[in-house]
């Protein structure tokens, strides 16, 4: 018998977790695992995938509001009904709430509680964070997604380290691959063909920096005028960005590309693949452009610095200093031999580390030993 799963989330949005999800249960099917889906709102606009993946979505589990205990008995009800092994929460909230109290009134013996992102402690979700708080003892184990965000958890938020373990995420290094570029695509996105290309895969909000990797193409401009700057992402910050690259005159160089389908087609045109947020858990943008073969030239900021060897695979520089990354873009741009070396250390180190087969691996001996109660220290879990 498959050992069942359930997994509470609040809904399936676009976004790194629900792809690493989406991934991970897919394959572990096939290694003796089941997974149902729940959600505590309405199942959202990735919950097609999931589906036409095998796995089945029940939507809308809490009823009305996140504080009507009426969805408490129906969550547990459910979780009866389906006879679940393991309840596996996403994220803070509802359905950290909810899932956890819901599974130990089931008789569920093994709670997991999976994070992707930080938290904020003056959300609007405050309320529901301070009940929650109280109810860590019934988690069985807290999983990371990084060793960044598994120290956030513990020195922000209070959680008990002796229960948090990190596991790496994975991607699928066939669907992001080092490829020759479609010699069309340049036409395409309106690319001179033969001029280095700097590109950044962000939304367009403010933590994502946007508005740095502008000032930094504006710093990279005076000393290579021929390279071009892709930015692929939509978001909020879209206007501030628009008339920043006005102001630094760089219409002609910075292309934005909005959000796009095609990220795997776009990726490998990138000569530098650049990360300029001000915060992130653990970012699979980098993964995907580590597949594709690109240096990287990264915000040293949480989990970045778990797949960045500063003058490995690419470089690390602080948050907000646009000198700094300037200086390591223009640094590859004037090595062709160190843009290759650093090219081929980047597939290299994503091969040997984050591939989705590795994560699935992992992940499957982890619900093994969690199924079989047996003990798992705290850390990087391998």
């Amino acid at each position: 018998m498959p050992i069942r799963i359930f997994f509470l989330s609040t809904g399936l949005y676009i976004g790194g977790e629900e792809t690493q999800n989406l991934l991970t249960f897919s394959r572990m099917k096939d290694k003796g695992f089941e997974f149902i889906l729940g959600t505590t709102k309405d199942a959202g606009p990735f919950s097609q995938p999931f589906r036409d993946a095998g796995l089945d979505v029940f939507p809308n589990l809490l009823n009305r509001s996140k504080f009507d205990l009426s969805g408490l008995m129906n969550i547990k009800a459910f979780i009866r009904k389906i006879n679940a092994d393991i309840v596996c929460t996403g994220g803070f909230g509802d359905s950290l709430f909810y899932g956890r109290l819901a599974a130990r009134m089931a008789g569920v013996k093994s709670i997991i509680n999976t994070f992707f992102h930080f938290g904020r402690l003056d959300r609007k979700t405050a309320r529901i964070e301070l009940l929650n708080s109280f109810l860590h003892p019934l988690t069985t184990y807290f999983k990371t997604s990084s060793m960044a965000l598994r120290q956030y958890l513990i020195d922000e938020m209070n959680y008990p380290a002796d229960k948090i373990i990190a596991i790496h995420d994975g991607i699928d290094s066939s669907k992001f691959s080092p490829q020759k570029p479609e010699p069309h695509i340049y036409d395409e996105l309106g690319i001179p063909r033969g001029k280095p290309v700097v590109g950044i895969v962000a939304s367009l909000y403010p933590f994502k920096g946007p508005d740095l990797f502008v000032e930094t193409a504006a710093i990279v401009h005076k000393q290579f005028p021929d390279a071009v700057f892709l930015m692929v992402g939509e978001g909020s910050e879209r206007e501030k960005v628009e008339k920043l690259i006005e102001k630094y005159e760089l219409q002609r160089v910075v292309i934005m590309l909005g959000y796009r389908t095609d990220v795997p087609r776009i990726l490998p045109i990138f000569d530098i693949s650049v990360l300029a947020s001000d915060t992130e858990a653990f970012p699979n943008t980098l993964l995907e452009a580590s597949a594709c073969g690109n240096p990287l030239v990264s915000t040293a900021v949480g989990g970045a610095n778990e797949i960045v060897l500063d003058g490995y695979n690419g470089y690390l520089v602080p948050p907000r200093n646009p000198e700094k990354m300037a200086d390591r873009i223009c640094r590859l741009l004037g090595d062709e031999n160190l843009r290759k070396e650093i090219s081929e250390n980047s597939r290299k180190r994503l091969l040997e580390n984050f591939t989705i087969e590795r994560k699935v691996e992992v992940f499957s001996k982890f619900f093994e030993q969690v199924h079989h109660g047996e003990p798992i220290p705290p850390g990087l879990y391998n």
